[in-house]
């Protein structure tokens, strides 16, 4: 039983790993900007 849901989300994983890779890049970028801005103004 484990196993086998373990392999049918291994399946899905490509596609979400894809959007879910998209969107972390996106926040991280966000975040590294907000950061050097943070930075700039100290």
């Amino acid at each position: 039983m484990l196993l086998r849901q373990k392999y049918f989300d291994h399946q899905k994983l490509p596609y979400v790993q894809q959007i879910w890779m998209k969107n972390c890049k996106k926040s991280l970028k966000r975040k590294i900007k907000i950061q050097f801005r943070l930075q700039g103004k100290r």
